[in-house]
């Protein structure tokens, strides 16, 4: 026997159908359901400038920080340096823990807070053969213009761990109004020996 759906259903299933095509219309999906009228017919409203900026603040991120890791690569300080927020600096830190926990005495583990400082260090990165490979990459949508951004990098440089490769989790935050990198903090992990 065939089961009948009752009203709460239907309403449930009609709520979720509008979310989407407003999801979609904020990404730039597809706009044929904008315009038949069908998700205006249940009640929903236009997204928020906040709802629709969401989505493509957290697309601007992720590719800013695979084009900072490419240009790291491709051994390019300038072209890094110029991802990285002039106004809402905070900190930048590619450091090197013990397996303990401790900061090691590297060359490295250089914490810079002053911007104009960063391009240096930067270029002595990238003159010690740092190489950043993306392991996994994580994006929060944006709270007060600035979305939160956690990776794990696989890291080689040949003055850190005699160049093997460690593992290394970053905290860092994108600025959604400048489109630019506001903090990178992270330190490779040493493997006890």
């Amino acid at each position: 026997m065939a089961r009948r759906c009752g009203g709460a259903g239907w309403r449930t299933l009609a709520v979720a159908c509008v979310a989407l095509a407003t999801v979609l219309a904020a990404c730039g999906g597809t706009q044929d359901a904008d315009r038949s009228g069908e998700s205006r017919a249940a009640g929903a409203t236009s997204p928020s400038p906040r709802q629709a900026s969401a989505p493509s603040c957290v697309q601007e991120a992720r590719a800013g920080v695979r084009r900072f890791i490419a240009r790291i690569n491709a051994g390019d300080a300038a072209g890094a340096d110029a991802l990285v927020a002039r106004e809402g600096f905070v900190r930048f830190v590619m450091g090197v823990r013990a397996a303990s926990g401790k900061l090691r005495r590297v060359p490295a583990n250089r914490l810079v807070e002053v911007r104009s400082e960063l391009l240096s260090h930067l270029r002595r990165r990238i003159a010690a053969g740092e190489r950043l490979v993306i392991r996994t990459l994580a994006v929060q949508a944006p709270d007060q213009g600035r979305a939160g951004i956690a990776l794990v990098l696989r890291r080689r440089a040949r003055d850190i761990d005699r160049a093997r490769w460690t593992r290394m989790p970053v905290k860092s935050e994108w600025s959604c109004r400048e489109r630019r990198l506001t903090g990178f903090v992270g330190h490779s992990l040493l493997a006890r020996r």
